[in-house]
């Protein structure tokens, strides 16, 4: 078995997610902690106010809806988002960045990295030791 995974092991595929609030995501922020929601709408348009003044549009985002408490509160932008998955392999869906009423909005990782010209390699630990000269 390889030490590199692929990509497509690293990120969930699109096809497979669900917008019918029955996907569950975390998040670890330093306002909030650990929180849950769900995974609501895809393709979803953002705009927030600059301090400056104007307005800043941010589209193809992820929604996510608060679940327990709320997901995301200020001082929590630049959290990692990631789908819960039961096999506890979560995966990385994107960056919370804005609060909308009891809505996240994400930036999906895969965009953010495209955009950057960036790839992601995961190390796993072998399960045979490797030997080394």
């Amino acid at each position: 078995m390889s030490v590199l995974e692929q990509e497509d092991f690293i990120f969930p595929n699109e096809e497979y997610l669900k917008w019918d609030g029955s996907m569950n995501v975390i998040k670890m922020g330093r306002t909030t902690g650990l929180t849950k929601g769900t995974l609501d709408q895809n393709n979803f348009l953002v705009n927030v106010k600059c301090n400056q003044g104007g307005f800043l549009y941010f589209n193809d985002c992820y929604q996510i809806e608060d679940k327990d408490e709320p997901f995301f509160s200020a001082g929590d932008s630049g959290s990692g988002v990631f789908l819960d998955v039961e096999d506890g392999k979560n995966k990385p869906l994107g960056i919370a960045f804005a609060r909308l009423n009891s809505s996240t909005a994400v930036c999906k990782i895969k965009s953010f990295l495209d955009s950057l010209n960036l790839s992601v390699l995961a190390y796993r630990t072998p399960e045979e030791p490797m030997d080394v000269p």
